[in-house]
């Protein structure tokens, strides 16, 4: 093997790459794994459904506002699987890549935004001090 195989792209979720496999697939998908991208909600209700579809059996959905910076919620909710747990005024973290339901639901499943952390605190730096992130 040589030096491109050694050398591997991981994503948020622990799939891996090597750098020849993402040239062959090309400058868009490796646009793709560099642009993972999850948000902080809050968890405002629940969306019941009679039918859905057969890979999303014994899922929850949930309706989920997406946090700003300053902790307040967006105008727009979002739905969103949960397999979590997460309960009403809960902050949970959203994965919005759907790679996460096509691993586990298959991969024609048409969920994208999957609750993936359940949030204890979130603390940012007051005003003025460095972050050591």
């Amino acid at each position: 093997m040589g030096n491109l195989d050694a050398k591997r792209f991981v994503s948020g979720h622990g799939f891996s790459r090597t750098e020849r496999e993402v040239k062959k697939l090309g400058a868009l998908a490796l646009m793709k794994l560099r642009s993972r991208k999850m948000f902080l909600a809050r968890i405002e209700g629940t969306v019941v459904a009679a039918a859905r579809h057969p890979t999303l059996a014994g899922c929850r959905f949930l309706i989920a506002r997406r946090l700003e910076a300053d902790g307040t919620a967006a105008d727009e909710p979002n739905v969103v699987v949960d397999w979590m747990g997460a309960a009403r005024g809960s902050t949970v973290m959203v994965s919005t890549d759907g790679d996460i339901a096509r691993e586990k639901r298959g991969n024609n499943t048409p969920a994208r935004m999957v609750v993936v952390v359940l949030v204890d605190a979130v603390r940012q730096p007051a005003v003025g001090q460095r972050s050591m992130a």
